[in-house]
C-alpha cells in the first residue's frame, strides 16, 4: 500500500509562485481558483503512479519533470499578460486554462507547444532587430547600397536578381548564407530608383575587405 502522497518543498514553492502570478493576472477568477487545485491533484496522482516510484519514493527523473512542468506553468501565467507577442499570450492563456482538466503529462505537452511559440517569437524579434540595424548608404542620385543582414533577405534579393543565393539549401548558394550567418561576409544590394540591380559580397575576414559581385 502506498503512503500518503505529499508534495515536496520545491513543488509547494512552485505552487505558491503560481498563486502569486495568478493573483496579478487578468485570467478569470474561476481559473485562478481551479488551476492550483487541479495542478496539486495532478502532481499527487503522478507521484502515486508505481512506474514513477522506486523504494525511496518518486524517481529523480520524474521529480525533475514535476518541477520543470510547474515552473513552466508559472511562466505561462506570466506570459499570458506580459508577453509582447499576441500569439504567445493566446497560447499561454490556453495552456493555463487547460491545466484545470489535464494530467501532468498532458499539461507538459501543452507547455511544449507554448515553448515552440516562444522560440518562433524570439526568432522574429531577432530578425526585426537585425533589420533595424541594417545600414543604407546613398552613393549617387537615386542610387544606394542597402545592407542585407538576414538569410531570408539574402534569398529574397537572390530571387529578384536570379542569383544562386536565392537557394540557401543548394550547394552553390549554401556557402554564401553560411558566410553571412558566421559574420565572414557582408552582403549589400545595389539599388537604382528603388529597384535592385546588383548584389555585392564583402569578405570582412580579409583585411581591407575583398569585394565581389555575387555570380548567378
Amino acid at each position: 500500500m502506498l503512503p500518503e502522497i505529499t508534495l515536496s518543498p520545491g513543488e509547494r514553492k512552485h505552487l505558491r509562485d503560481l498563486k502569486r502570478a495568478l493573483k496579478t493576472s487578468t485570467l478569470p477568477d474561476v481559473v485562478k481558483v481551479r488551476v492550483p487545485r487541479a495542478l496539486e491533484d495532478a502532481v499527487k496522482k503522478f507521484r502515486s503512479q508505481p512506474e514513477n516510484r522506486d523504494g525511496r519514493g518518486v524517481k529523480e527523473k520524474e521529480a525533475d519533470f514535476i518541477q520543470k512542468t510547474l515552473r513552466r506553468v508559472v511562466l505561462a501565467v506570466e506570459h499570458s499578460d506580459g508577453h509582447d507577442d499576441g500569439n504567445v499570450r493566446h497560447q499561454a492563456r490556453t495552456a493555463v486554462r487547460a491545466c484545470q482538466h489535464l494530467s501532468l503529462g498532458q499539461i507538459a505537452n501543452r507547455l511544449k507547444t507554448l515553448q515552440g511559440q516562444l522560440g518562433k517569437s524570439g526568432h522574429r524579434r531577432e530578425i526585426e532587430a537585425k533589420r533595424k540595424s541594417a545600414r543604407r548608404l546613398p552613393i549617387g542620385e537615386g542610387v544606394c547600397l542597402e545592407e542585407l543582414v538576414t538569410s531570408a533577405d539574402l534569398a529574397t534579393f537572390g530571387h529578384k536578381l536570379d542569383l544562386c543565393v536565392a537557394h540557401p539549401r543548394r550547394s552553390d548558394g549554401r556557402c554564401f548564407h553560411r558566410a553571412l550567418r558566421d559574420g565572414e561576409s557582408e552582403f549589400w544590394v545595389l539599388e537604382q530608383d528603388a529597384n535592385p540591380c546588383g548584389l555585392i559580397e564583402i569578405d570582412v575576414a580579409v583585411e581591407g575587405g575583398d569585394r565581389d559581385q555575387c555570380a548567378g
